[in-house]
């Protein structure tokens, strides 16, 4: 299901999208391959960070060596997955060749099931949302509930928590909490500005105004490992208005959000670990674990969580 688009300043329209390519390739057999033709750069296997546009050609996206899949008057597409298989979705805008987004990785299990993907554009950028998640904003954007995001919205409360774990790389793990973590809140509006100024830092090609922060896969969060020195802080702090949590004593901090839409990445002096794109509803409350990374999660996990660290050890 593919919809938008909340900025009225592009050419995409708002409401369901016909006619939008989407890739959905089996990131241990396909993806590596795949960049290579969409975007002429040997990548290797790569993951890519929320909010992030990768400039390519229309040659390079019709050459593609994996089928693309394409929407239809309603919006709609369906294709199937293999079992036991990793998968990546990635999109192509509908109004230039440029790659608008990509999800993270897929397991797809050895039971029949139906895996239901919201393709969502902002600002021309692509999120992929799967099941409830994308199926909240899915409906409110069709019934019109944009006023769960008005700014006179009641604020909606998140609470951050920082963990951290010692012991091998074995379960079981010990965790403990870990103040000091830092997060930074990026408004949709700003999500580009973002990216383009951590891109500065010859950690990433350019071309134009599209920028990319592809890595190497080799941990679990599609951003982690992005470098983020001090002349990429300075222009953050000079081009973006963002906001910097600080997750102190004892690794939870309550704070209040106005409605709308997010980037949240988890970083400190030398990069960042990991990046999450969320849409922030008035009035909710939403919990999200800080750890090398950033998710949210669901409401049972959240007070799950909070009833455990009150059993857990806190280290600075």
């Amino acid at each position: 299901m593919a919809y938008g688009d909340v900025d009225p300043s592009d050419d995409i329209p708002f409401g369901v999208i016909p006619d939008v390519k989407i890739f959905a390739m089996d990131t241990g057999q396909e993806l590596a391959g795949w960049w290579d033709v969409i975007w002429d750069v040997e990548m290797g296997v790569t993951s890519i960070a929320p909010g992030v546009q990768i400039q390519s050609t229309a040659e390079g996206i019709e050459s593609s060596p994996v089928n693309f899949i394409t929407t239809g008057s309603d919006g709609k597409v369906e294709t199937y997955f293999e079992r036991y298989s990793v998968y990546t979705i990635c999109v192509v805008s509908p109004i230039a060749d440029v790659i608008a987004g990509c999800n993270h990785w897929e397991w797809i299990g050895k039971k029949p099931s139906s895996y239901v993907y919201f393709v969502y554009f902002s600002h021309g950028r692509a999120y992929i949302d799967s099941e409830e998640d994308g199926s909240e904003r899915y409906q409110r954007f069709l019934h019109g509930g944009l006023e769960a995001y008005s700014p006179l919205g009641e604020p909606a409360t998140i609470t951050l928590v920082s963990t951290r774990y010692t012991g091998s790389d074995v379960e079981p793990y010990v965790y403990f909490l870990a103040p000091g973590a830092s997060v930074a809140i990026i408004d949709d509006d700003d999500i580009g500005v973002w990216w383009a100024a951590v891109s500065d830092d010859g950690t990433a090609i350019r071309d134009g105004e599209y920028f990319s922060l592809a890595i190497p896969v080799y941990g679990e969060d599609p951003a982690y490992g992005i470098p983020y020195g001090k002349a990429a802080r300075e222009r953050v702090l000079a081009d973006t208005p963002l906001r910097t949590i600080s997750v102190g004593w004892p690794g939870i901090i309550e704070i209040d959000l106005k409605p709308g839409d997010y980037l949240f990445c988890n970083f400190n002096i030398k990069q960042i670990f990991g990046c999450d794109y969320e849409d922030i509803a008035a009035a909710q409350e939403y919990i999200f674990r800080v750890e090398l990374g950033i998710w949210p999660l669901s409401d049972r996990e959240g007070q799950q969580l909070l009833k455990e660290v009150h059993n857990w050890e806190v280290r600075p």
